[in-house]
């Protein structure tokens, strides 16, 4: 893959993939063998896991995702990707057109809600998954009557495991314009 410059952003580069790339990762999102059978590297820790396709997949069909702002070269689920050499909480997101997937590492989650609040105040859309830590003061600080939260009502499994991850999970949607929550199933789709 070539490194471009991302459209709207000023010196950040990120990993571009072509139209066509894209659609074929999208269009391997709804395969539940994949990951089932996604082998484990034990190289890796926990905090460089993909996203569960079938949700991302739900959500993208939504949202139409142009952005994916904490990806390893190996996870990216959109057109453009921040990787940590990127160092994305000190990209400017708001220059980004359209809407932004997060699913950040969990042992840190404070710096990544903050910066997802802060830069919707500047126009960023961006949705964000976390555990639904609901008593963390990063929960409250900066989620809470901040965004729109969906919790997740069903499980979900990363790629590369064959168990669901075993907390509850929720997506913050920051756009300035909703707030709120309430409880989503997920497997029905956006609309239920």
């Amino acid at each position: 893959m070539n490194w471009k410059e991302i459209p709207g952003s000023p010196g950040i580069y990120g990993r571009e993939f072509t139209a066509e790339q894209a659609e074929e990762i999208n269009g391997d999102l709804n395969s539940e063998k994949q990951i089932a059978t996604a082998p484990r590297d034990k190289n890796k820790t926990e905090q460089d896991v993909g996203t569960d396709p079938r949700l991302f997949k739900v959500l993208n069909s939504h949202f139409g995702f142009n952005y994916d702002l904490a990806c390893t070269h190996e996870n990216q689920l959109c057109k453009f990707g921040l990787t940590p050499s990127d160092d994305a909480l000190r990209v400017d997101w708001h220059h980004f057109d359209g809407w932004c997937w997060l699913n950040p590492p969990y042992a840190n989650i404070e710096p990544w809600a903050k910066k997802c609040y802060e830069e919707s105040l500047k126009g960023a859309k961006i949705v964000l998954l976390t555990p639904a830590s609901v008593g963390s003061n990063w929960f409250r600080d900066w989620v809470y009557k901040k965004a729109r939260v969906r919790f997740l009502n069903g499980r979900l499994t990363f790629v590369g495991h064959k168990s669901p991850y075993p907390k509850d999970c929720a997506i913050s949607i920051y756009d300035t314009i909703n707030f709120g929550m309430d409880v989503w199933d997920w497997s029905y789709g956006w609309e239920q």
